[in-house]
């Protein structure tokens, strides 16, 4: 397990591999589709590819980017984001939605009123507990995805995408400042391409990114986004 963050401090980020047999290669075809800069078109399923698959290979992808963008902020602590939010309009609530053992609602969660930097620690120990868990994300190809693997994803997408929203509204003049402008950019557009085209999370998650969405994408993509 590695540790993101602790007492507002950083730790040297830990890239995640996920070693299932059949990740190796369409881990290798998102990446050469991706340099030819169509993010639309190199999200969609490979022909003969099982979409489970190809979830869980961007569900490791989106987690090591977005880890390792927050890796480079020094700028998000507790006395500077006592709150989670994203921007002036949205404020976050700490919830563990599924047991990282189980993948199941966890009932007797309650949301909590926490700092950003403790909400988005919590958030990478929870989806690296769900990462590392051979029910949940098995590792021999042989062992299918158990029935619950797209609710699954969808959780982890929906931490992931308040997390991006916290860093692009509340951070981004520190990431313009370190030169990383291009690449969160590029990061969070090809993260949103995905979540359309998978319908992995409902309008009302996407909200903090509404505007980000019908500028970096055309309206015609947040239009398509489902209620």
């Amino acid at each position: 397990m590695f540790n993101l963050i602790s007492s507002g401090t950083k730790s040297a980020v830990k890239k995640k591999d996920f070693k299932r047999s059949t990740a190796q290669s369409l881990h290798k075809h998102s990446h050469s589709t991706l340099g030819n800069g169509d993010l639309a078109n190199a999200v969609k399923l490979p022909k003969d590819e099982q979409l489970n698959e190809w979830l869980a290979v961007h569900v490791v992808d989106f987690y090591n980017c977005a880890s390792l963008i927050f890796g480079q902020l020094n700028g998000c602590t507790d006395l500077n984001c006592p709150k989670m939010t994203a921007g002036k309009l949205f404020d976050f609530l700490y919830r563990c939605d599924l047991d990282p053992k189980t993948g199941k609602k966890d009932k007797k969660q309650k949301p909590e009123d926490l700092s950003a930097p403790q909400y988005i620690k919590r958030s990478f120990d929870w989806m690296q507990e769900l990462l590392d868990n051979e029910a949940m994300f098995p590792t021999n190809s042989e062992v299918p995805f158990p029935k619950n693997f797209q609710k699954v994803v969808k959780a982890i997408f929906k931490k992931l995408l308040r997390i991006y929203a916290h860093l692009v509204y509340d951070h981004f003049k520190q990431i313009t400042a370190l030169g990383l402008e291009a690449h969160v950019n590029s990061s969070l557009k090809h993260f949103l391409y995905f979540v359309i085209e998978f319908n992995l999370l409902k309008k009302a998650d996407l909200e903090p990114l509404e505007d980000f969405t019908k500028n970096r994408l055309g309206v015609e993509y947040w239009n398509k986004i489902k209620k």
